[in-house]
């Protein structure tokens, strides 16, 4: 294979001036108008498109130096060839005398007569030696193909190339002999390959070659490849310049969010202006970054405390008493819980657990529920009246008085003391003595009569000792009978006195 780019050897002095040229558009000069319309009409095109694009894509067109009339373009190369083992070449009636690998070098000279298409001729030497007795050798290749370029990227431009070769074998002294062997043989064949154009300016370039050529074998009258890699070098003259290119477009605003994408940091994605780093042209649909959308969060500039307790509300839970407890799990978020082991999951301070009224601090079982029944009701604790202290609750047997009066009998006094004894030795006692009367006579007269009757009652236990405070005396006159007033024994029950125990 011989991947040499063509160049005739016959001007050796005209190809040196030359290095691998950029293609040069061809044509008359009528085509130039087309050729700056089609690079300013993108520049109109392109602003209210994507500006990154048209900003890439506008610089290489220069790149490409698009002129109006022929181009030319030189240059030298060297490389490596790789002869393929079959090759007839230099191999007159002695098979395995084909030439051994080896440096290349040569000049080339390119005509090119449209922007991305153009001839090129190369002429090349390879210094070697042939395979069987490492005799001198020196083969010379001359190719004539078409390249063509088909991108432009930038300052690169990669190619494609296919076209004609011809081989010869020359001795290194110059005769045409080989081996004590004459050796005149010339083979013709054909090569392709591609490579890639870098150019410095507009006028020099560097290049690269990779290509596979086809000369015939001498077994069977085919064909049998060749390889070779080059670098050069190159210049390109004629044509006329390119044209300057296209201002660059203003700066366009893509997401159409106010901010110019050279600013925007998302251009792609509109800022939500509000009013949380508005200038980066992002759009922040978590500004507190809690992984709750503002939409959703309640508190959109306050990140959302994780703890368990309302994490979907995007609120941090201050503890505003210091209890352990924040958020809805706290009942009462401005009173500290007690701690006191009861609905301590409440938030809410306990001060009376059984809710009986003697608050814990006071009640000795603060777990149990006060029976309210006027006996030690300020403990705090379930209890039953003692018999001594139950025989004077209720209806009082005993206690009589004189007819329409007052006076209590002697025979009262019995029990009367038994009371006092009682409630001394009960200090915590307190009672109201309640009065009652039938349904006969006056009404007024009736009620009075109950009053003064508890009244006497009280100043009994009074004289006896008992506090005053712990006594209260109440007339109800015929209106709580306990029987039917319609009978004797009936008005008889409902003429009486009653203890009746207090809270205290």
């Amino acid at each position: 294979m011989s991947a040499t780019f063509g160049v005739l050897l016959m001007n050796p002095g005209s190809l040196a001036l030359a290095q691998a040229a950029a293609p040069d558009p061809e044509g008359p000069a009528t085509e130039a108008p087309p050729a700056e319309s089609s690079v300013e009409a993108p520049s109109t095109e392109e602003v209210p498109e994507v500006d990154a694009p048209s900003v890439e894509e506008v610089p290489p067109a220069p790149a490409e130096a698009p002129s109006t009339g022929l181009q030319f373009e030189g240059g030298i190369f060297g490389g490596y060839h790789i002869f393929g083992k079959d090759l007839e070449l230099g191999v007159p009636d002695v098979p395995g005398r084909a030439p051994d690998h080896g440096v290349q070098f040569g000049l080339r000279l390119a005509l090119n007569f449209l922007p991305w298409m153009g001839l090129e001729a190369e002429a090349s030497g390879i210094p070697t030696v042939d395979r069987i007795d490492d005799l001198d050798t020196f083969v010379m290749i001359y190719r004539l193909h078409a390249l063509a370029h088909v991108a432009q990227l930038g300052k690169f431009r990669p190619f494609v190339l296919a076209g004609l070769n011809l081989g010869q074998i020359a001795s290194t002294d110059g005769s045409p002999t080989l081996g004590g062997i004459e050796n005149t043989d010339v083979d013709l064949g054909f090569h392709a390959g591609a490579g890639v154009k870098f150019d410095f300016t507009q006028r020099f370039l560097a290049r690269f070659d990779a290509r596979a050529s086809w000369l015939p074998d001498y077994h069977d009258g085919g064909v049998t490849p060749s390889f070779e890699f080059l670098l050069g070098l190159g210049v390109k003259l004629g044509g006329a310049p390119p044209p300057p290119p296209p201002p660059p477009p203003p700066p366009a605003d893509t997401d159409g969010d106010g901010i110019l994408d050279p600013e925007d940091q998302c251009p792609s994605e509109a800022e939500d202006m509000d009013g949380f780093q508005d200038e980066d042209g992002c759009p922040d649909p978590d500004n507190d970054g809690d992984g709750i959308a503002d939409g959703l969060d309640k508190c959109p500039a306050e990140a959302e405390t994780r703890n368990g307790v309302d994490d979907e509300d995007g609120c941090p839970e201050v503890d505003e008493d210091s209890d352990g407890l924040v958020g809805s799990a706290d009942k009462c978020p401005t009173e500290a819980e007690d701690a006191d082991g009861f609905q301590d999951e409440d938030g809410c301070p306990d001060p009376d657990n059984d809710n009986d009224g003697v608050l814990d601090a006071a009640d000795k079982c603060p777990a149990e529920l006060e029976t309210k029944n006027g006996f030690q009701d300020n403990d705090g604790c379930p209890d039953e009246l003692p018999k001594e202290v139950q025989k004077f609750t209720g209806v009082i047997q005993g206690i009589q008085f004189k007819v329409n009066s007052a006076s209590i009998r002697k025979t009262s006094f019995k029990v009367l003391a038994g009371a006092v004894k009682v409630m001394k030795e009960y200090p915590d006692l307190r009672i109201e003595i309640s009065g009652h009367t039938s349904s006969e006579g006056d009404h007024d007269f009736n009620v009075k009569l109950s009053h003064d009757r508890a009244d006497s009652v009280k100043e009994y236990l009074v004289s006896a000792g008992i506090e005053p405070s712990r006594i209260e005396a109440n007339g109800y006159g015929p209106d709580q009978p306990i029987a039917p007033n319609a009978t004797k024994k009936g008005r008889e029950q409902n003429r009486r006195i009653e203890f009746k125990l207090l809270s205290n």
